[in-house]
């Protein structure tokens, strides 16, 4: 089941949860690649806040982003196949 079809109305990335690696990276979610920047470099509002300010998570998504095509083609098809991974939100 994938989010939207019948479990919940919307993606809970950058909405109600956040992902953070083993490395301080703060991410939307654990299946996506991106993040805005490292705690504890920064704290976690601040992070946050930057999080939910830049698009696509400034508004709420009906569905999981990674699963769409249109989300995948604008942010994750242009990383760099050597990255770095997690990439940087917003950075293109």
């Amino acid at each position: 089941m994938t989010c939207g079809e019948g479990g919940s109305a919307f993606c809970f990335a950058a909405n109600t949860q956040f992902y953070l690696t083993s490395r301080g990276e703060m991410c939307p979610c654990d299946f996506t690649p991106l993040t805005v920047g490292r705690f504890p470099e920064e704290s976690i509002a601040n992070l946050w806040n930057k999080m939910t300010a830049t698009p696509p998570y400034d508004q709420r998504a009906k569905a999981c982003r990674m699963q769409d095509p249109e989300f995948r083609k604008k942010f994750i098809e242009p990383i760099p196949l050597k990255g770095p991974y997690p990439f940087p939100l917003g950075v293109s």
